[in-house]
């Protein structure tokens, strides 16, 4: 499949902020993949024109907050810094950019939280940052709630609970900093996901400003095609989002029961990876959480289950009785208000660093043996210190009333697995010399070619899009299998010109 269909703008690629700044007088620009330097200015520059548009901010390299908002969360792509960053007030400061960067042939990417793990929210022509459409409309009676597209997840992590009194909940993930638009777009599995479904199955409409520049409202009711696509194919594919619309889901109960359960070395994690997939299996709407291993500076392997069961303490111990009677572990069972409970999932800032992920959906039972392997494997992960690390995950945040709906029903297609098997790898960020895209360390490269070669033979061949992995070949197949030639279809019929385009954007044709 050719993953790409070329326009214009992509063939002339990263140096066309370059050409268009010159013939304009913006002046020779940095190597197109270096950090930007702000550009000599002689005679009108082009940014004046979209500066002159803006309700918000335009800054470029040197101006007060340019780098907190250029800076990915990926340090491996920390040094592909933009020309400039519009921060815009509204739809019509975005549809602006849009129009502008046409007319340009200027590149652009949108931004939200920035953690797109593959770099794709950064580039170095234009960034279009929401980071200023927070708004919130929360509806205590109906359970509606109206976000704007640059809230991020510790900022509906502090709305939901109303003081302790919410009685309405919006499937999240974990990560402090990631923006709503990329977790809604490309799904949004998170601890909720097995009892109230995906954040993207709580859209009910959005406004955006699509390809021509002009804005846009997507729901069932009004262009109900685009709304099939944009649910699931991942932020960047066929708009810019200005704000979201969800129907919340009632809070299931006033208690929860939380559980951490650690081991250490090979037998008991590995026990324990087995014990909490036919947990999973077999209550999937019931029990939730992650079970990580990992291999620590010594070399040494140890493991953590980290999760939740809807109901009391008496239930969870019943449920939990399989993976309680692994020999060896360290466990902590609480029952706790929900809203507690909750907090609790909001996950620590991580340090920077450079990391790759690699995920792929199970829909059978992975095998024991398999399993075990997996956890062989991180204890020959070559020279692991506190920065340099390795990690294997079973993510139980899918399943359950995720199946309520149909693969076909919206983009997102990966209904019916019962879990997600990731890779996590991190090294040191590269340094300040180092040009693009930082390079995986070779021997990181070859231990993850070893562990993804077993963990592909045990699984479907499904990768998680809001997980973009730039190493995988046939990522348009293992993000939306099936979906793929409808969401061509809408590729070409809103976006016919590649607009918006990346390194793993929908494609014009197969």
């Amino acid at each position: 499949m050719n993953p790409v269909g070329m326009t214009r703008r992509q063939v002339i690629g990263a140096a066309t902020i370059a050409s268009a700044a010159a013939i304009a007088g913006l002046g020779q620009m940095s190597p197109p993949v270096r950090a930007a330097t702000r550009a000599a200015v002689h005679g009108p520059s082009p940014l004046q024109g979209l500066r002159a548009g803006l309700r918000g901010r335009l800054l470029e390299p040197g101006d007060r907050g340019y780098r907190s908002l250029s800076t990915p969360s990926n340090g491996r792509f920390g040094n592909i810094r933009p020309q400039a960053v519009a921060v815009v007030a509204g739809a019509e400061d975005v549809a602006h950019c849009v129009r502008w960067c046409r007319e340009h042939d200027v590149p652009f990417v949108v931004r939200g939280g920035g953690h797109n793990y593959a770099g794709y929210s950064t580039t170095t022509g234009l960034v279009i940052s929401t980071a200023s459409l927070t708004g919130l409309g929360y509806q205590a009676p109906t359970g509606r709630l109206r976000a704007g597209s640059g809230i991020l997840n510790r900022e509906l992590y502090s709305l939901l609970p109303q003081q302790g009194q919410g009685r309405w909940v919006l499937p999240l993930g974990t990560c402090p900093g990631v923006g709503i638009a990329g977790l809604v777009l490309g799904g949004g599995i998170g601890p909720s996901a097995p009892w109230a479904g995906l954040a993207v199955d709580a859209l009910r409409s959005t406004t955006l400003v699509n390809a021509e520049g002009e804005i846009v409202k997507a729901s069932e009711a009004r262009e109900p095609e685009l709304f099939w696509a944009i649910r699931g194919a991942g932020g960047g594919n066929f708009g810019i989002h200005t704000d979201f619309t969800f129907q919340m889901v009632p809070v299931p109960t006033p208690m929860v029961t939380t559980f951490i359960v650690r081991s250490v070395g090979r037998d008991s994690c590995t026990a324990a990876l087995v014990a909490f997939q036919r947990l999973r299996i077999a209550h999937p709407r019931t029990v939730t959480g992650i079970a990580t291993t990992e291999v620590d500076p010594s070399g040494a392997i140890a493991g953590e289950v980290r999760g939740q069961v809807i109901g009391d303490e008496a239930l969870a111990r019943d449920l939990l009785a399989p993976l309680l009677g692994v020999a060896g572990l360290d466990v902590v069972i609480t029952e706790r208000p929900w809203w507690e409970a909750f907090a609790g999932w909001l996950a620590q800032v991580p340090a920077p660093g450079s990391w790759w992920v690699r995920s792929r959906y199970a829909y059978d039972a992975i095998p024991d043996d398999a399993l075990g392997r997996q956890v062989d494997h991180l204890a020959a992960f070559p020279g692991p210190t506190t920065q340099r690390k390795a990690s294997f995950l079973l993510m139980g945040e899918v399943g359950g009333a995720v199946d309520d709906v149909a693969r076909t029903d919206s983009a997102y297609v990966h209904r019916g697995a019962s879990a997600i098997a990731r890779y996590n790898v991190n090294w040191p960020m590269p340094g300040a010399s180092t040009c693009g895209p930082g390079r995986i360390p070779s021997d990181i490269r070859e231990w993850v070619d070893v562990g993804w070669d077993e963990l592909s033979g045990v699984t479907a061949a499904e990768s998680y899009q809001n997980f973009p992995d730039r190493a995988l070949t046939d990522w348009a197949d293992a993000y939306y299998r099936e979906n793929l030639p409808r969401l061509i279809a809408a590729k070409r019929r809103y976006d016919p010109d590649n607009v918006f385009t990346y390194g793993q954007s929908v494609p014009l044709r197969e």
